[in-house]
């Protein structure tokens, strides 16, 4: 398999699946509520073409309060971008997704996003 070397400890295999991560740092008491926003969006992005394998965690005392996170395995980033695309590119999905944003952006102060190789 194709991959790439990083010295003699660490190849990664560029086939291997992806994680991409986003914690969101949700206003005071706003967890819940941005629990159900996501779990309204997972379920609502289908009829639009956009279906990832995701998750929806929350943090349990580990004192920063209110936070949210996501991770959608995908098998490439570029796999997320096509189907933002396909989403953008319908009227209806576009008008969605600016709402549901909209919605998003009144329950976080700011969210953190990585991407994990999946070994």
């Amino acid at each position: 398999m194709p991959g790439v070397s990083f010295g003699s400890e660490i190849t990664v295999d560029l086939k291997m699946a992806i994680i991409h991560r986003r914690v969101f740092f949700a206003k005071v008491g706003q967890a819940g509520p941005l629990v159900e926003h996501f779990q309204e969006v997972d379920k609502s992005m289908r009829q639009y073409g956009v279906d990832f394998k995701a998750r929806i965690m929350t943090d349990h005392l580990s004192c920063r309060s209110d936070r949210v996170a996501i991770e959608l395995e995908v098998e490439n980033l570029e796999e997320i971008d096509a189907s933002l695309g396909r989403l953008m590119g319908n009227p209806e999905g576009q008008a969605y997704f600016t709402k549901w944003i909209e919605k998003l952006n009144g329950l976080v102060l700011y969210s953190e996003a990585d991407n994990w190789h999946v070994h």
